[in-house]
């Protein structure tokens, strides 16, 4: 455990009081990671309508882009 938290607080570069360490990066990636995955189950609820005609289409593409701004 001790060794974990060596790594995490391990810090990468410091300029002034501002500290670049590996848990942020981490955190950063994480919530990245986590961003993109929930876009792509949204993305695929919502195309998975059957049937939709062209404008239908094309509303939900125009939802997944607004949703996709706002997250």
């Amino acid at each position: 455990m001790d060794l974990l938290k060596t790594i995490l607080e391990f810090e990468l570069f410091s300029v002034g009081a501002y500290s670049l360490k590996v848990s942020t990066l981490f955190m950063v990636l994480l919530i990245f990671i986590i961003t993109k995955v929930v876009l792509w189950l949204l993305k695929k609820s919502l195309f998975r309508i059957k049937g939709a005609d062209e404008f239908s289409e094309g509303n939900i593409y125009s939802l997944f882009q607004i949703i996709k701004y706002v997250v």
